[in-house]
């Protein structure tokens, strides 16, 4: 038998199996001449597509001998101490000692004195480039970037290529300031090709003396779902081929092996191949499957990729995780996973990690919430310790407080206890320091007001006029930026911005008054939907839904669910939410919950996979449910309640008998692990959705399958069917959501995320869908023509969850950024959509003692004397038709509106033109007065009307219209709204304030949160105690 293999699993292919790797020979050919195009290459693209093995073994392999020394390297613990490491395995003259204080310019005589031994150019390629950002602190990333840039001088015989994960590109334009041409050199690695896929079958089965049955190669390809025209998943392809080759080397008794097509129709569906390879490894460890599977979570970031850890780093993680371990059972499991090639040790012994990154992503969706937690504090303490040895940098107070709620949980060495001890210690000194430089500072500013005294009026008088000027011009500063907010969608944002650019108080203003950020307020309150935000949870809140009735909240964070009581305060029409019950099931976490449809219970999931009822009005615990339940990890209630569908670890979903806790039967048709589960509105049908990328339907009262949904090209999240029952809607890892008729199991339109779509759902009139993602937004869709009409924005981490509430109105959305928010779907500043009934002020188009009246007259207006007709006065200066024309409630000023897209205001006495209101795209229909003549609105032809400062001519607010162009607009006797009328008969009135001291006030009260002091830092506001 041929004693090299012809298959690598998941390793990646290096210099010495070149005789083995095929299909990559345009990139590899690309790759080299692109080496050469500048010193710096950056090479990236989807994790599994083999960007490693076309460097290491094709390029490797390209350069040759004489061209090139390559030298590959790897995070380990900093980036440039790995450089010189690695340098020095290749140094025939010493090198320099590696030290965490190395001068850049030290790297640069390494190369240099490399280049001297061997006289040919050096080739630094750092591979798997992202665990910089995934493991390296901010301080060791400027490095690097100052290192790369010393790299740039022509003198320096080194080229540098860069090979990254395509997800983390956005992470190197940091170092654009830095290194500029960063991205002028690059390769993106696609998937292999079908027809290259068939030659990395057929080739190393040539080199290795494997027979291949006729149509072997294109059955697999077809299993894996490769089209001809498609692409084909490499990590997949290989686990499969090795699985067929072992099969055909067990079975062989000579030389003679033979892939045969039967042995790939024995492999059945193969769903995800890797997922069901390690459900299978796992599976075969028997009663030490919890324990491997808890062994593996610990090799895997928080962001689920792989990591390098240390037997003794799996020691202290499963004991923070709360799995006891001890250092000889932690041994085996790893050498257990070493030799069934999950795992395997570094070159450089430094650790042992999972052979590829594909594995940590399928690992990481079998992680609960606590677990993810756990490790994003450890990872992050761990990093900034790094960064601390380096710098002596101490943990700040939030990176303190975010940490102590898990350090009861947490096992760090010594060292790293040692470090927080001395951070909490530098905290409260320094919080002792401030206080007393506050008050010398306050007796400074007692010394400095007294000083004034001293100078001359007109110095006063020029230094208070300098000092508006520069308020004013930050306020037109900051208004900028919330336009700019608001037309991002970041609503939310552009109020608070709006507001920094207003006086606090306007009686006296601390700064000057802008109308432009009244103006700008108005418009960003207008379209904020965001009206409450949940912020009392202790870590990512993953699920969050209305109860039945529309007045409660369910929340889900970490070890708790949370029910809370949703009113509207009367004051301001704003959301308040008081939390009612706190459900807890310590020492195990919940991570699902979920209302029953009458309201009355709750139904949870825990950590050890069992299921709980609760009194869902007082908290109380239910009796316990009778089935033999395990490995559960999703339940929801069946419409009359009487039933359960829950979903296992083990690919199935099962519907049972709440009352008897019995099994009515067992769903087990998918290939991959079902990721939930749900009942239609009637409970005749169920639904699944799977990781193998399909959802499936089938007959509630029989488990009989009746349809299967494909067309995901990735795991599917969530599956809902809508109100009616005629249609589901999916979501999936592939970026997108897909409604489906379920008659035809036909997808009937696509709604596009930038990265997963977590969850989706419907309104009750089934006429929207909701959708949430990893993209950190929400999004409304209109089904009837597929289109965008909201993308909800505000959450700062991915969004797990979104639903409607049971009257359509508003949608709650869970995040991780550990908040629940409650957004409503029309304008706070909307009193009402029809608003005929409203009592409008009367237009004055005579004067009250009918001796005047106002004829309109073409572009002019005069102003006529009742019982003659004669012209008193003449109003010109409209280019335009002139279409209205008002008296101030006074009778001192006319308003006038006209084609010309301007509104004027007019001294009523002297005809002279007093104000000109421009601002409307097309031609003005109709104006009118407040009561107090303080402010006039305007309706145009663009579809819009406009509120105006009647002294300055300033916009404050704009009132959008829904039928097009406007016909009337008119304030409401009160002055407290305006009422506007559309073409096509529809009516809307807006709130507007008597003063901008009450529409500030109304702002800050309806706005559901404040500016961070990130987004402060970022846009040049003032942090708390500046």
């Amino acid at each position: 038998m041929n004693p090299k293999e012809p298959f690598k699993f998941l390793d990646a292919y290096a210099k010495e199996d070149a005789d083995i790797f095929f299909g990559r020979d345009a990139e590899i050919e690309e790759l080299y001449s692109r080496v050469f195009y500048s010193k710096l290459l950056l090479v990236y693209g989807q994790s599994g597509v083999g960007k490693t093995s076309v460097i290491r073994c094709g390029l490797a392999n390209r350069l040759g001998e004489a061209d090139a020394l390559p030298i590959f390297i790897r995070h380990n613990g900093d980036l440039l101490q790995s450089l010189v490491r690695e340098a020095n395995k290749y140094a025939m003259t010493p090198l320099p000692a590696i030290s965490a204080d190395m001068e850049v310019a030290a790297f640069a005589q390494v190369v240099r004195s490399l280049y001297l031994d061997y006289f040919k150019p050096i080739f630094l390629i750092f591979d798997q480039f992202e665990e910089l950002f995934l493991f390296g602190s901010p301080a060791e990333q400027q490095r690097f970037a100052a290192m790369l840039a010393t790299f740039s001088d022509a003198s320096l015989e080194c080229r540098v290529i860069l090979c990254i994960r395509e997800e983390y590109l956005a992470e190197l334009t940091a170092f654009e300031q830095t290194v500029p041409n960063l991205f002028t050199n690059r390769l993106r690695v696609e998937r292999m090709s079908h027809v290259n896929a068939l030659a990395a079958i057929t080739g190393p089965c040539g080199v290795c003396g494997v027979r291949l049955e006729d149509g072997v190669a294109e059955d697999v390809l077809t299993r894996l779902g490769g089209e001809s025209a498609g692409t084909v998943e490499l990590t997949w392809l290989q686990v499969v081929l090795d699985k067929l080759y072992h099969q055909a080397a067990r079975r062989a008794e000579t030389d003679d092996l033979s892939l045969m097509r039967a042995d790939v129709a024995a492999l059945g569906s193969l769903g995800n191949v890797l997922a069901g390879f390690l459900e299978e490894q796992i599976a075969a460890m028997g009663e030490q499957a919890a324990s491997g599977e808890a062994v593996l979570k610990t090799l895997i970031t928080p962001e689920g990729t792989k990591k390098t850890v240390t037997v003794a780093d799996v020691v202290t993680i499963l004991n923070s995780l709360g799995t006891p371990a001890d250092t000889a059972h932690v041994t085996e499991m790893v050498n257990h996973f070493v030799a069934v090639r999950i795992l395997r040790e570094r070159d450089d012994a430094s650790g042992y990690e999972l052979r590829h990154d594909s594995l940590a992503q399928h690992i990481f969706e079998r992680m609960t919430a606590l677990e993810k937690d756990v490790l994003e504090a450890l990872q992050m303490v761990e990093n900034r310790y790094k960064e601390y040895q380096s710098r002596g940098t101490l943990l700040d107070r939030a990176a303190l407080e975010y940490v102590a709620p898990y350090l009861p949980r947490l096992g760090f060495k010594p060292q790293i206890v040692e470090y927080i001890s001395k951070s909490r210690a530098a905290f409260t000194q320094a919080r002792r320091r401030a206080l007393i430089a506050l008050f010398a500072s306050l007796m400074t500013v007692l010394v400095v007001v007294s000083g004034l005294g001293l100078l001359s009026y007109a110095k006063y008088r020029d230094a208070e006029r300098q000092r508006q000027t520069a308020l004013r011009t930050q306020s037109l500063f900051l208004t900028d930026l919330a336009r700019q907010e608001s037309e991002q969608q970041e609503h939310g944002t552009a109020v608070l911005l709006a507001l920094e650019a207003l006086p606090k108080r306007m009686s006296p203003p601390e700064k000057p008054y802008v109308s432009e950020a009244e103006a700008q307020l108005y418009d960003s309150l207008s379209k904020l939907q965001e009206r409450l935000v949940l912020s009392e949870h202790f870590s990512r809140v993953s699920q969050a839904m209305f109860s039945p009735d529309g007045t409660r909240l369910l929340t889900v964070c970490l070890e708790q669910a949370q029910v809370w009581q949703i009113e509207r305060a009367p004051e301001t029409g704003g959301l308040i939410g008081k939390r009612l019950l706190l459900l807890r099931t310590a020492p195990n976490a919940i991570t699902q919950a979920t209302f029953s449809s009458d309201g009355s219970r709750i139904l949870t999931v825990l950590s050890d996979k069992t299921l709980k009822f609760w009194d869902a009005h007082s908290g109380k615990e239910l009796p316990a449910f009778n089935g033999q339940i395990e490995g559960v990890h999703y339940a929801a209630f069946s419409p009359d309640g009487l039933k359960i569908v829950t979903v296992s670890d083990d690919n199935t979903a099962r519907v049972w008998d709440v009352e008897h806790g019995s099994l009515i039967y067992a769903l087990a048709e998918h290939s991959a692990n079902i990721e939930q589960a749900d009942f239609n509105a009637d409970g005749s049908r169920v639904v699944t959705a799977s990781w193998d990328g399909a959802a499936r339907i089938y007959d509630a009262a029989t488990g009989t399958l009746l349809t299967e949904l494909r067309g995901h090209h990735d795991a599917v999240l969530h599956a809902e069917f809508s109100p009616e029952g005629t249609r589901i809607v999916t979501a999936s890892r592939d970026k997108t959501a897909r409604l489906w008729d379920i008659a035809t199991g036909q997808t009937l339109a696509t709604f596009d995320h930038s990265d997963w779509v977590t969850h989706a759902a419907f309104s009750p009139d089934g006429s929207r869908i909701v959708t949430a993602s990893a993209d950190q937004s929400a999004s409304v869709w209109g089904i009837s023509n597929s289109k965008l009409l909201w993308k909800l924005l505000g959450h700062t981490d991915r969004v797990g969850y979104a639903a409607f509430s049971p009257d359509g109105r508003r949608i709650v959305t869970a995040s991780w950024d550990k908040t629940a928010r409650i957004w409503e779907l029309e304008s706070s500043l909307m009193m009402t959509q029809i608003a005929e009934s409203t009592p409008k002020l009367a237009a004055l188009t005579t004067t009250r003692d009918g001796k005047k009246r106002l004829g309109i007259h073409g572009e002019i207006v005069q102003i006529e004397e009742t019982s003659t007709s004669a012209v008193l006065a003449t109003l010109s200066g409209h280019t335009g038709e002139i279409k209205c024309a008002v008296f101030s409630p006074d009778e001192k000023r006319i308003a006038t509106a006209s084609v010309d897209k301007t509104a004027r205001i007019w001294d009523a006495a002297t005809g002279k033109m007093l104000m000109e209101c421009r601002g409307h795209e097309r031609g003005l229909i109709d104006v009118a007065f407040r009561a107090d003549g303080k402010r006039i609105v305007t309706a145009s032809d663009d579809g819009a009307a406009r509120m105006w400062d009647a002294a300055t001519g300033k916009t404050l607010a704009i009132f959008p219209g829904r039928g097009g162009r406007m016909m009337h607009a008119a304030f409401s006797d009160d002055g407290r709204r305006v009422v506007i009328t559309s073409a096509d008969g529809s009516a809307a009135a807006w709130r507007v304030f008597l003063t901008t001291q009450e529409f500030i006030d109304f702002a800050n009260t309806v706005v559901p949160r404040r500016l961070s002091d990130d987004q402060r830092r970022r846009f040049f506001v003032e942090t708390a105690g500046e």
